[in-house]
């Protein structure tokens, strides 16, 4: 700005400087007209005047003094004769006996050399300035002296006073226009630079949208400038809004892709790590930015892999274990990547692979599981066979037994199948909820008696307090299934003359439909994981029950078919509670179907 303050009052000076110098030149020049111009037309009229007199003092030279004393009275001018040699022979305002020689005057050595002459001086006399104008008179020949009439310069110094004081105002007009003028044209030059360098600044500090302005009629050498610059922050401010949507768009793909993304420097330290890898690592963005990968994953086999990538300068991928807040597994990739500024960072791909290793391990144990499931009774069915194979001749009376034991195990088979079906075709494809209106009452009473049989051969009390007016919205066939499942379950798992009751608990967004027990109960550490296919607490007591391991994995999906869920709360040797949760209206004293 001081650069530019400084550019600008250079120019206004030198502006001001040649105005001053045109506007003085002019003022000198028409001061000096003026009293030229001035004294000629004096000097004319004293010629006039003074050949007059010369042709009178030629027709009367005995009477000069007196006529020339007369005659400069009539004039208003002093007259005065001078002979050849320079002696005063007559004067109109002073005695020319007393006065000096004039052959030493100018303009009496003009008149006598070439005729006329003319000067302008202070005269010692008058004590005054004076122009003087000389005529010689006489023959062509011979000069015999010199009329000179003289006028005092008074009346001039004062009209020059007068000129030279319009003059000075004047000149104090001119020097403000010439500085308002030397100002203005220094601004239309530096104006539109100073915009432009304001412009610039507004652009270092980052405001894309600057434009330089161009005041007032510039040169077109500047606006050309002007318009150049402004092109240059147009494609400059395009440019940086290409660059900011792409910078977003990566960002958008970095924060949101399911794949933890990690860039490291040479060194190992994280430059950047994305909301998923700090999800995998159990890490926060802000507190592994800088630190190393041996600091922030706490694995080895992850630096021991980004060490021999950087080494080897070549991809390459791993299978590690990472020992966060949980145990996971991940699919690590790692693959150098160029850097203008800093050489070659290291880009690391996580793929958490954790759900896929429990559906591998769960798909093992399914297998493992329905092979053991089908080789016992098999196992069974064929001692039977072999026994009756061996002793039918012998003992026919316990082949009756024999045969209902092999009924047993095959009904055991094809139960085991029905529910494999039923859990595969829950969870391969949906089932089709058709909501209708049903009394809960009666529902709950149809299981009950259809599981009155099983109860009765333990001696177990079947209880339902579902008031008989309670009709809620739901899909009736899985509600069903849901409910014959956890009674069917309870009977089971409650020893002889126990109790299993079905009640309804109100709730502010739903209904909770639960089954308790008094039986033996489910310990803690084994809670979360019964609802799992095949998943027995007491695998030897759940065989000779006669259950699959099945059915708490259907009532969980069904449960989820149908919008609710499904809860345990138990304690061993205190019996069980099972909670189906159902975000349903319950309709009171209502008919249903």
């Amino acid at each position: 700005m001081n650069r530019l303050l400084s550019v600008r009052w250079r120019l206004a000076a030198a502006f001001f400087l040649v105005i001053m110098v045109l506007l003085s030149a002019t003022g000198l020049y028409l001061l000096d007209w003026t009293e030229n111009y001035y004294t000629g037309s004096i000097s004319s009229d004293l010629r006039r005047e003074s050949l007059a007199i010369t042709r009178l003092v030629e027709s009367s030279p005995q009477d000069v003094p007196d006529v020339i004393i007369r005659m400069g009275r009539d004039l208003g001018h002093r007259v005065t004769i001078i002979r050849a040699d320079g002696r005063v022979l007559a004067d109109s305002d002073s005695d020319y006996r007393k006065m000096p020689n004039h052959s030493d005057r100018p303009e009496f050595r003009q008149a006598m050399a070439a005729g006329y002459g003319t000067s302008a001086r202070y005269s010692k006399t008058l004590k005054t300035r004076m122009l003087y104008v000389a005529t010689s008179y006489g023959t062509k020949k011979i000069s015999y002296g010199v009329v000179r009439v003289a006028e005092p310069l008074s009346g001039l110094d004062e009209l020059m006073s007068a000129i030279q004081r319009t003059f000075l105002f004047a000149g104090l007009v001119a020097i403000l226009a010439a500085a308002v003028i030397s100002l203005k044209l220094a601004s239309s030059i530096t104006g539109p630079i100073e915009s432009i360098a304001s412009a610039a600044r507004r652009l270092e500090r980052g405001d894309l949208g600057a434009r330089a302005l161009a005041r007032g009629k510039t040169a077109g050498e500047i606006s050309e400038l002007a318009s150049a610059f402004n092109s240059m922050a147009e494609q400059l401010q395009n440019n940086m809004d290409e660059i900011n949507r792409q910078s977003v768009r990566m960002r958008a793909i970095f924060d949101h892709t399911d794949n933890g993304l990690i860039l490291a420097d040479p060194q190992g330290r994280i430059e950047m790590i994305n909301p998923a890898a700090c999800r995998i690592l159990s890490v926060d963005t802000p507190g592994s930015i800088r630190k190393t990968l041996i600091e922030t994953t706490l694995s080895h086999d992850l630096a021991s892999l980004v060490e021999r990538v950087r080494r080897t300068q070549e991809p390459a991928a791993l299978d590690i274990d990472i020992s966060a807040k949980e145990k996971r597994f991940v699919y690590a990739y790692v693959t150098p990547v160029p850097m203008a500024e800093s050489g070659v960072d290291m880009l690391i791909v996580l793929h958490d692979v954790t759900s896929l290793r429990n559906t591998d391990a769960i798909r093992r144990d399914f297998v493992a599981n329905v092979s053991h499931e089908l080789r016992t009774p098999l196992a069974t069915i064929k001692a039977i066979a072999e026994t009756i194979l061996l002793r039918h001749e012998g003992n026919p009376a316990a082949m009756p037994g024999f045969a209902e034991s092999i009924v047993q195990e095959a009904d055991r088979m094809t139960l085991l199948a029905e529910d494999l079906l039923d859990l595969t075709r829950i969870e391969t494809r949906p089932v089709d909820v058709a909501v209708e209106r049903i009394n809960l009452y009666k529902l709950v009473s149809d299981i009950l008696d259809r599981l009155s049989g099983a109860a009765g051969k333990k001696n177990v009390t079947l209880e339902s307090e579902i008031k008989q007016d309670e009709v809620i919205e739901t899909d009736s066939g899985s509600l069903t299934q849901i409910l014959a499942n956890l009674v069917d379950n309870a009977i089971k798992y409650t020893p002889d003359g126990g109790s299993v009751r079905v009640y309804l608990e109100r709730r502010p967004n739903g209904i909770a439909i639960k089954v308790t027990d008094n039986g033996i109960g489910i310990p803690e550490e084994d809670q979360p994981r019964i609802f799992e296919r095949f998943y027995r607490v007491d695998k030897d007591r759940s065989r000779q029950s006669g259950g699959t391991g099945l059915g708490l994995a259907i009532v969980k999906h069904l449960c989820e078919q149908i919008g609710g869920s499904v809860a345990v709360k138990s304690a061993p040797g205190a019996g069980s509670t099972f909670s189906v949760l159902l975000p349903i209206c319950i309709h009171s004293g209502e008919s249903a179907t």
